[in-house]
């Protein structure tokens, strides 16, 4: 157990003496929080700055407005602190979402998963801004981010890259500006719809989601573009048993958000994102060469 481990360790047994504490094991893939997960059962979420913690706060918010209206297993933030510093909740059952798994479902497995997709993502996009008011979720201007995207991987990326692919990206950017500067179909959504943030127990057929701490008002498309990673099928699938309008080409949408973020994912593995840049550059080349 390393020094912040022993640390985090320590902050856990000073709130909840309860929790006899026999494993911690560090979970290295996030950006915001020091996540841990302690006797392999709960995930104790640590923000790392005053942002997270108010996104922690609003998360909590969220998922206990969702918690009866959502038919798949989301997070139950039990272990709160009264300074609500961080949090813990038991652990969500089943396998993490990536292609090799998919592929190895069983039709009926594979059609249960797609319809608690669907059925999630519907009602999430559903949600009418009356309803969470009062919970002050942020609106995400698709416009300023992608300009932000361009500004940065122009700035910081190119410099590593070959010729090839600086003439690849420069021929997307227009395209992303302008398919993001329209604003269409603008909902609430989970905003973060990526495989280690869903979770599939075969045994019960039951989804499971965490994660909501981007959660926004944004581009309805974003909570489709990461399905797009488990195979074009998979995504038109979800797609096809959404419930909301679909007056609004979203899969086209989702295509350039999903190319989109093989580029943030480079210029972020520079500014500290625990990602390797050859290993963000290997989701661009995935992305944008297949």
């Amino acid at each position: 157990m390393n020094k912040n481990e022993t640390r985090l360790k320590e902050r856990i047994e000073g709130e909840f003496p309860e929790i006899k504490i026999k494993s911690l094991k560090s979970v290295t893939t996030g950006w915001c929080n020091h996540v841990v997960i302690v006797n392999g059962k709960i995930v104790f979420r640590f923000p790392k700055d005053r942002d997270a913690e108010r996104r922690l706060i609003l998360e909590s918010k969220i998922l206990d407005f969702y918690r009866e209206r959502v038919n798949v297993d989301i997070p139950d933030y039990g272990y709160m602190p009264f300074s609500k510093k961080f949090a813990g909740y038991r652990k969500i059952a089943g396998s993490e979402l990536n292609e090799s798994f998919i592929k190895r479902l069983r039709r009926e497995e594979r059609n249960s998963l797609t319809d608690a997709l669907a059925d999630f993502i519907s009602t999430i996009h559903s949600t009418g801004k009356s309803q969470v008011k009062h919970l002050k979720i942020p609106f995400d201007n698709g416009k300023e981010i992608s300009r932000e995207t361009a500004v940065k991987v122009r700035r910081r990326v190119f410099p590593l890259l070959k010729k090839r692919d600086v003439e690849t990206i420069e021929g997307f950017i227009p395209e992303m500006l302008d398919t993001m500067a329209e604003m269409k179909g603008y909902g609430y959504t989970h905003n973060d719809l990526r495989g280690n943030h869903m979770f599939f127990d075969r045994r019960r057929r039951r989804l499971g989601v965490i994660d909501f701490g981007d959660f926004a008002w944004f581009e309805k498309a974003k909570d489709f573009s990461e399905l797009l990673s488990f195979g074009e099928d998979f995504a038109r699938e979800v797609y096809e048993k959404y419930r909301c309008s679909k007056k609004i080409d979203l899969m086209k949408r989702a295509r350039v958000i999903y190319k989109r973020l093989g580029l943030v994912l480079m210029y972020e593995s520079l500014e500290g994102y625990p990602m390797s840049f050859k290993e963000a550059y290997s989701f661009f080349r995935k992305r944008f060469y297949g």
